[in-house]
């Protein structure tokens, strides 16, 4: 008897272990210190635009153009530091800074856009 409290127990230990490290969010590929979530899957593209250093474009269903993204998501990027310049947003486009760094994320219906922009 004592055998079986002791493997639960331990079993109990082991999975809140698990769950307390558990992340669902991973660093984006053009900065490593902006997140983006767990399940957003990279996709090919690059930016046209000459303003812009780096460019990312993620497919995530949850991503939506007129909604943005989930309360969620915006707490985890302000809990890695971002600011959002919410001066500069302008409809789908979101403007995070973060030591100098300036990003915009867009969002679009099922996928989502990353761009790094160039530093002056």
């Amino acid at each position: 008897m004592k055998n079986r409290y002791l493997y639960v127990a331990v079993l109990i230990f082991f999975l809140l272990g698990a769950c307390g490290q558990q992340s669902f969010y991973k660093p984006s590929s053009i900065n490593a210190d902006f997140p983006v979530p767990e399940d957003a899957r990279l996709q090919d593209g690059e930016a046209k635009n000459p303003k812009i250093e780096k460019y990312a474009s993620y497919k995530w269903t949850k991503s939506n153009e007129i909604q943005s993204i989930p309360e969620a998501y915006l707490n985890e990027i302000e809990r890695n530091g971002w600011k959002e310049r919410k001066e500069e947003q302008m409809g789908a486009l979101r403007v995070f800074e973060k030591n100098g760094n300036i990003l915009w994320l867009t969002t679009h219906d099922d996928f989502f856009t990353l761009s790094q922009l160039k530093t002056e």
